[in-house]
Parts: structure tokens; C-alpha cells; sequence
């Protein structure tokens, strides 16, 4: 992120300043609601956590990934498959998904047979993206083809 002597050493426009202090307006709320989402989801309030996920993205935030692989997990810790997928497939039309957040889905996907064709869909696109997958990943996918 530039800071604000970057911006008038570059001689860079009013715009680029006006954002540079939304930004940082908005960093220390964006890490707050990660640290409450997160509390949310070890604490067993899955429903209040995804409503804290979509109030983010009404104030016009895109949640960063973690918050994405966050809900992820909790809807996979409840085993709603399908709306782990959901946030993944919203997630991965404005932020790119990381390894772990692949790994997190992949062995949630694998989890449930309704869903292990999509299991290996990722693991495929995950690779496709370059990004190499773990020995975590590998096994759910191996052992989905076992049972």
C-alpha cells in the first residue's frame, strides 16, 4: 500500500489520495470483523458469523479471503456443503482463493459424496492456478475415492 509521501512525491492525483485514506480508513474495521468472525465460528454462532459475512459485503467491502475461507470452514463445520460452495464460488468472482482456502473446501467437497465430483474440480483448478496442493488435500481426495 502507498503511503501518503509516496503519493506527493510521485506528484499522484487527488483521487489517488482520497482512496489511499478510504483505505486506511477502512483497514482497522475490515482486521476488527475478521477477529469477531472468527471468535463467532469457534464459539459455535455460525448463523451470526455468515450475517456479519454479509453485512461486510453491503457496506461494499469485499471481504478478504480469510474471511471467505472462515465462512468456508463454518458452513462446512455444520455440514452445509452446498453453502460452502456457494461462498466459494461468490468468494472467487472478486478475490482469488489461496491454497489453504482450496485445501479447506477440497476436503469439505470430499466430505460429503454429493459433492466429491466437485472436489476434484477444484483440486484441478487449484493446480491450474499454480497453485500446488497439500498433503491434506491429496489424502481427502484419495480417501473419497475409497469410500
Amino acid at each position: 500500500m502507498k503511503t501518503y509521501a509516496d503519493l506527493v512525491v510521485n506528484n499522484n492525483t487527488d483521487k489517488a489520495v482520497q482512496k489511499l485514506f478510504r483505505e486506511s480508513r477502512l483497514s482497522p474495521w475490515i482486521e476488527q470483523s475478521m477477529e469477531v468472525h472468527k471468535a463467532l465460528v469457534e464459539d459455535g454462532n455460525v448463523d451470526e458469523a455468515i450475517e456479519l459475512y454479509h453485512t461486510i459485503q453491503q457496506k461494499g467491502v469485499q471481504p478478504l479471503v480469510q474471511i471467505h475461507t472462515s465462512v468456508i470452514k463454518a458452513y462446512l463445520k455444520f455440514s452445509k456443503t452446498k453453502g460452502a460452495l456457494e461462498v466459494y464460488l461468490a468468494m472467487s468472482a472478486g478475490v482469488a482463493p489461496n491454497s489453504y482456502t482450496y485445501t479447506v473446501l477440497i476436503k469439505g467437497l470430499c466430505a460429503d459424496p454429493n459433492f466429491f465430483g466437485d472436489a476434484k474440480k477444484y483440486l484441478l483448478e487449484m493446480m491450474d492456478k499454480g497453485k500446488q496442493p497439500n498433503v491434506a488435500a491429496y489424502t481427502a481426495v484419495i480417501e473419497g475415492f475409497v469410500l
